[in-house]
């Protein structure tokens, strides 16, 4: 049983197995609509400053979904950085130096990073 099913357990009464038993669901469906989308991420060691680095398999990246998702998120940048004049053509190079991700949570934000 998870925390969040014990949590709802006790706060609850009458009904804890109800509240477990729908917690537990929604977790079972969680993964199953999650299960797709993450497996094409793949773990690639550590990288020189000792982090997990992340990358999205080169199969995955042949895929429709992958594809709309990733021409979606250009779109969006490019229109949320118009008045920067930042313009983002491939998303692996573009962001790969943290310059436009920079501006981005800058703008987003409304604070400057230093």
């Amino acid at each position: 049983m998870t925390l969040l099913a014990t949590l709802l357990g006790r706060t609850k009464e009458g009904q804890p197995a109800n509240a477990v038993k729908e917690v537990d669901e929604l977790e079972r469906e969680k993964e199953e609509v999650l299960r797709p989308l993450t497996s094409g991420i793949m773990e690639t060691g550590m990288d020189e400053s000792g982090d997990y680095k992340r990358q999205v398999a080169n199969e995955s990246l042949k895929d429709p979904q992958v594809q709309a998702l990733s021409q979606q998120l250009k779109e969006w940048i490019n229109d949320v950085l118009t008045d920067d004049h930042i313009v983002v053509k491939n998303l692996c190079e573009d962001l790969s130096d943290g310059q436009v991700l920079s501006a981005l949570i800058e703008l987003l934000a409304g604070a400057k990073i230093e």
